[in-house]
């Protein structure tokens, strides 16, 4: 047997492990990076993106006659029940209902609903890369 037979198994059985240690750093950076999204979107506050989301829902809706002042009372309003609220999901609230066959601007509470459960399958994304980051770790 030469010194070559015996090396060869030994570095290949340390390449087979520097490649699975490659492949499992891989995976952590790709869980920890869609986690650190997930995070960065339930964390987010932006009034002016909810303004902007909120105009451009009214616009898909009859005019309901609000003068300037009243429009703005109403944006105000709007803006203070979803103030806890991420843009993003307020935005895909907005979407949904635009989306559903309702004639009407909706109330706050319509889509504090639909954007609460937005919210929830956002946390449950978050929870399920949570429990991956802890199982490889």
């Amino acid at each position: 047997m030469t010194i070559g037979d015996q090396l060869f198994p030994r570095l290949y059985a340390r390449l087979e492990t520097a490649v699975e240690i490659v492949r499992e750093n891989r995976l952590r950076a790709a869980v920890m990076s869609g986690r650190a999204m997930w995070v960065a979107i339930l964390a987010e506050r932006s009034d002016d993106r909810i303004g902007m989301a909120l105009e451009r829902l009214a616009a898909h809706y009859p005019n309901q006659a609000k003068d300037h002042v009243a429009f703005k009372m109403w944006a105000a309003d709007f803006l203070a029940d979803f103030q806890t609220t991420p843009p993003l999901i307020f935005e895909e609230a907005c979407a949904e209902y635009r989306r559903s066959t309702e004639r009407w601007l909706p109330t706050p509470g319509q889509l504090l609903v639909i954007s609460e459960r937005i919210r929830k399958r956002y946390e449950a994304e978050l929870r399920h890369l949570e429990n991956i980051c802890e199982a490889i770790r």
